[in-house]
């Protein structure tokens, strides 16, 4: 009997819509869960998480790796996609896709739109959780999917 595929999922945290993304994967994948935290913490742990991602995903051979957030989440399975030849499937939380300078949100740094733009050029697929998003990853020229609450339209 062949063993299934594994598959890495990342996310800052274990949130109920990552916890469902995981539950569905693991239907046909052997999962695991990579929980980077938020960066508020310090760059220092932040770099940390990073630097264990990389070799974790370098170890342990996954055939997808499914990333929650389009920038520091993405960019380590974004550089070593090509040669480890996995799928990448990445879902942007909403703020990696607008810009409002005013209120200092969003892609409001050349180095996340540098994150940003080189991680969804590497992605397999980009699945947008609202309409909103997608026309936004659109705007990038962005192949996006958009799926409502687990419905695909």
């Amino acid at each position: 009997m062949k063993l299934p595929d594994k598959a890495l999922v990342i996310a800052y945290n274990k949130a109920p819509f990552v916890t469902c993304d995981y539950d569905i994967l693991s239907e046909i994948y052997k999962c695991s869960l990579f929980q980077t935290g938020n960066g508020r913490k310090s760059y220092l742990y932040t770099t940390y998480r990073l630097v264990i991602l990389f070799f974790k995903i370098i170890l342990e051979k996954y055939s997808l790796v499914y990333v929650w957030g389009l920038d520091f989440n993405s960019i380590i399975p974004a550089i070593l996609k090509n040669v480890l030849k996995f799928k990448l499937i990445i879902v942007p939380l909403g703020y990696e896709l607008d810009r409002i300078d005013e209120i200092s949100y969003g892609n409001n740094s050349k180095f996340r739109e540098f994150l940003t733009l080189y991680s969804a050029s590497k992605a397999d697929k980009i699945i947008c959780q609202s309409m909103y998003m997608s026309i936004q990853a659109k705007k990038y020229g962005f192949d996006v999917d958009t799926v409502y609450l687990c419905i695909q339209n």
